[in-house]
């Protein structure tokens, strides 16, 4: 159930490995959404509030970067996210060159995009409930912390 400070994720792929692997990392922070095609993804952007886009390259990276500029065009207040299983640099700088705020290459570390999801909505472009969101995430990752040291400690 969606609520008000609830961080919205959309992510656009044909590959629902994908939105797993996010829906994993992210899904203490908010509500994550699929569409496996530009139409479906164009009717939930306008009818959610949503907060970022993730868009996978693959299997068509023109499509993606077309659908990148046509979002961050519509949508300025999205942070977009593009998405390879290809470390490439040509296509790193195209996408951020078309909106992406960070361009993301498996295999993909679950910490490190834990933490490179949470640094960027720590950006400009982030809303109140971005922070309130990530206020959140945080607090539960220090509350687990304490738990483990709590549990292991001789005190």
């Amino acid at each position: 159930m969606e609520t008000e400070n609830e961080l919205k994720i959309l992510t656009i792929s044909e590959n629902y490995r994908l939105f797993s692997i996010y829906d994993q990392v992210i899904n203490e922070c908010g509500m994550c959404y699929f569409s496996e095609t530009i139409n479906e993804a164009d009717q939930i952007l306008n009818e959610k509030d949503i907060d970022v886009v993730i868009i996978d390259l693959v299997p068509d990276k023109h499509l993606g970067f077309n659908t990148l500029n046509n979002i961050s065009a519509s949508w300025p207040n999205i942070i977009c996210l593009a998405a390879s299983n290809e470390k490439n640099a040509d296509d790193a700088i195209a996408a951020m060159s078309y909106g992406a705020k960070s361009f993301l290459a498996e295999p993909f570390d679950k910490e490190q995009l834990k933490t490179n999801f949470y640094s960027l909505l720590k950006g400009p472009v982030a809303k109140n409930k971005l922070h309130s969101s990530i206020a959140a995430g945080l607090i539960h990752d220090i509350k687990n912390s304490i738990h483990k040291i709590a549990v292991t400690s001789d005190l």
